[in-house]
């Protein structure tokens, strides 16, 4: 790193769950099962991390990239299931582009 060794890293951690569908995911955010989640209102969770379909959750990290951010550690709020993780990697991750990087 051209920075050298001092050089500030920040890295954002956030929750993420994809779904099909914004349907799909207000019936989640909705469900008694999920309240305990978050201690502010479902649309506040939402905006604060990576939930929704493949393609908003892709828009919401992009603001990220756009932003600068090079390091975001993910919890996949369906773990044990992979769904999530397996569209993020696939869907959401190769549509990602950075600044300054050609991609």
């Amino acid at each position: 790193d051209s920075a050298g060794p001092n050089k500030a890293r920040t890295v954002v951690t956030l929750e993420c769950r994809i779904f099909d569908s914004d349907l799909d995911r207000d019936r989640w955010l909705a469900s008694p099962d999920v309240l305990f989640l978050w201690s502010d209102h479902p649309d506040v969770y939402v905006r604060r991390n990576l939930i929704g379909t493949a393609e908003s959750v892709q828009q919401q990290l992009q603001r990220f990239a756009d932003a600068g951010v090079r390091e975001i550690a993910v919890f996949f709020r369906d773990y044990p299931a992979t769904e999530s993780m397996a569209a993020f990697m696939t869907e959401v991750v190769p549509a990602i582009r950075l600044a300054g990087s050609g991609q």
